[in-house]
């Protein structure tokens, strides 16, 4: 096990003593298991932000192909009867909305 020398000030000192002496251990396990419990924690932290960029990306994939499908139009020419496919929106009974079912 290697050994580490650190500053700290004397207050938190004071404060990891205290709590390692409520956990009933020493402050050198104390520091260890926090760590462990923080680099722990960022590694799932990083790991959840690149499956949330991964599902954005996949999104913006499908926004494009849906997009090439659509080709040109202008939104103001099919404002107020707007008619939605559910096969292109990836939602059922969006093509009746306009019948207002």
């Amino acid at each position: 096990m290697g050994r580490v020398n650190i500053f700290l000030s004397d207050q938190l000192l004071d404060e990891i003593d205290q709590e390692a002496k409520e956990e009933g251990t020493n402050r050198s396990v104390l520091i260890q298991m926090v760590l462990e419990q923080h680099i722990e924690a960022k590694r799932w932290e990083r790991k959840e932000k690149d499956k949330n960029r991964k599902k954005m990306q996949e999104a913006s994939r499908k926004m494009d192909a849906l997009a090439k499908t659509l080709g040109k139009w202008d939104p103001k020419a099919l404002e107020g009867r707007l008619v939605i496919s559910a096969h292109h929106a990836g939602y059922a009974g969006l093509e009746n909305c306009e019948q207002g079912i």
